[in-house]
């Protein structure tokens, strides 16, 4: 009598195998209950991404201690090693003399209408000008967090002029 083809293994609706999962996903005890290690291989970011994340972070986040220096530094010591932190020096550079040429702009629309007396366009130049601000910090923040993500993301065009790639 001939012998019967193995049947596959007729796996159920849920129970598929899983991909590994990235670090963090999971609670400390690993998969399932499973001891940590003797679950799914979980994936690690390498020592050099994470350390091009810190850079990168610290590219967004060094303007509120340096201000144009921290992502001008970083980008001419940085730019030959790393495109990731290369990306993210030149656009917190931008984001920096972006904020500089309007604040220089609203400052000078100030000081012109100031001896003008009209109180309300000195009132709207001065409301523009600290929104601007508050945009400027709001999309440091956003974007010092997507660095840390290892993502490439990319501050509007509006408070960001191109000008260092």
């Amino acid at each position: 009598m001939p012998a019967e083809p193995p049947q596959p293994e007729k796996i159920l609706p849920g129970y598929e195998p899983q991909p590994p999962t990235r670090q963090g996903t999971t609670s400390g005890s690993g998969q399932g209950g499973l001891p940590p290690g003797e679950g799914p291989e979980q994936v690690h970011p390498s020592r050099s991404e994470s350390n091009d994340r810190t850079w990168a972070i610290f590219a967004y986040l060094g303007n509120f201690i340096l201000s144009l220096l921290a992502p001008l530094i970083i980008y001419l010591i940085k730019k030959n090693e790393s495109r990731f932190v290369r990306y993210h020096a030149a656009q917190s550079l931008n984001m920096q003399v972006t904020y500089f040429i309007y604040e220089v702009i609203g400052v000078l629309l100030l000081v012109l209408i100031g001896p003008l007396g009209s109180a309300f366009l000195f009132s709207l130049f001065l409301v523009l000008i600290v929104s601007v601000g508050v945009a400027f910090i709001i999309y440091l923040i956003k974007a010092a967090i997507e660095a840390n993500r290892g993502e490439f993301y990319r501050v509007p065009r509006w408070l960001c002029l191109p000008m260092v790639h």
